[in-house]
């Protein structure tokens, strides 16, 4: 179940863009479950795709926060 929700709604470039310009805030809560429920233990999730999942959290608080690089 996780690994499908992060290909169609994180990992999909164009679904992710989407979604983080309607409402980034959402989209960082939905990552971050993501990377909690690997934590925990309910989803065994490949190393890659928790890396891109970090990478889209990282990216999505430092745009809520203003940070620009």
């Amino acid at each position: 179940m996780y690994d499908q929700a992060a290909e169609t709604y994180a990992l999909d470039p164009e679904i992710a863009e989407k979604l983080r310009k309607a409402n980034p805030e959402v989209f960082r809560n939905i990552v971050g479950r993501m990377i909690e429920a690997n934590g925990r233990g309910f989803w065994d999730a490949e190393e890659e795709t928790l890396e891109k999942l970090r990478n889209l959290y990282e990216l999505t608080e430092e745009e809520l926060e203003g940070v620009t690089n």
